[in-house]
């Protein structure tokens, strides 16, 4: 498991689907107690704050303001070599 820290900004690719829930901000099982609202898919490669990793397959980032959930898979340290 990646393991990154609270304001650490981390890459995300393109083409990299990321939900938003209601309440994610909330601590506790968000993936129990929270509803689906949103989703995007970056058209760029983004350098996104990492903020927390409440569930080992998922993180969560800062993105236009609100927390965004994406899967830990396609979150990378900036500056690492990224192999597709």
């Amino acid at each position: 498991m990646k393991m990154f820290k609270q304001g650490e900004y981390v890459h995300i690719p393109s083409r990299v689907m990321m939900l938003f829930y209601e309440n994610e901000d909330k601590k506790g099982e968000w993936y129990r107690s929270t509803r689906f609202l949103n989703s995007v898919i970056l058209e760029k490669p983004q350098k996104l704050m990492f903020v927390s990793s409440p569930h080992p397959e998922f993180c969560e980032v800062f993105y236009e303001g609100n927390l965004w959930t994406v899967p830990s898979r396609h979150v990378y340290r900036t500056g690492d070599r990224i192999e597709y």
